[in-house]
């Protein structure tokens, strides 16, 4: 968290989500939530590149 308070005082933008269930555990859990923000994560940053190199 301090990280991320470092990179919001620079102005820098970041995105996260807590998984407080989880800790740290993120890779041996049955619970596919976290798995399935990051594809639809990737997809819209994915999309939005598309949409911003067609606008050029």
């Amino acid at each position: 968290m301090e990280q991320l308070n470092t990179l919001k005082a620079q102005g820098k933008p970041f995105e996260y989500t807590l998984f407080s269930k989880l800790g740290h555990n993120t890779a041996f859990d049955n619970d596919r939530v976290p798995v399935d923000i990051s594809i639809q994560w990737i997809k819209q940053k994915a999309l939005n590149i598309k949409k911003f190199k067609s606008s050029k």
